[in-house]
């Protein structure tokens, strides 16, 4: 069985030093349903981050982009974790 968003490759890759960021758009659609009516969607996840040491800082950025070619949303998710020891 395959997982949500199913192949979503990865694009806009850039490495500045100690951040980086990078765009995913999934390729399995769900049904959007809003006062105008009903579409389709598709996530759009935006990572940004640091690395500092063992530590990485990352931000998410989830939001949709209809069949209409509009985006919505934008839903914030911070995370960080830190590299186990070897």
């Amino acid at each position: 069985m395959k997982e949500w968003p199913f192949d979503a490759p990865i694009s806009d890759g850039k490495m500045d030093g100690d951040r980086f960021s990078f765009t995913v758009i999934g390729q399995s659609p769900y049904t959007v349903t809003n006062a105008g009516g009903t579409t389709i969607g598709y996530p759009k996840l935006v990572f940004t981050g640091t690395l500092d040491g063992k530590t990485m800082k990352l931000s998410l950025t989830w939001s949709s982009v209809l069949d209409t070619g509009e985006e919505r949303g934008g839903q914030k998710f911070d995370m960080k974790c830190d590299k186990a020891s070897e």
